[in-house]
């Protein structure tokens, strides 16, 4: 789950990442378990590029 929210958070519009991601009954129960993830995909929604940014790095230091 965790590779499907990073690259649809890239790949989606963001209405669909919305209606997708954020709102998606399937994520939704694993968001609280990625809080990298969560904080990618709510950062990008919100416009708030700083904390996306960090988010990223932070996501590079789990996954690499």
């Amino acid at each position: 789950m965790f590779y499907t929210i990073v690259t649809n958070t890239l790949h989606l519009t963001r209405t669909e990442l919305k209606k997708c991601i954020i709102d998606g009954p399937e994520v939704a129960g694993f968001m609280s378990q990625l809080p990298h993830a969560a904080k990618l995909v709510q950062s990008l929604y919100a416009c708030k590029y700083q904390s996306f940014m960090e988010a990223i790095l932070e996501l590079n230091e789990k996954v690499g």
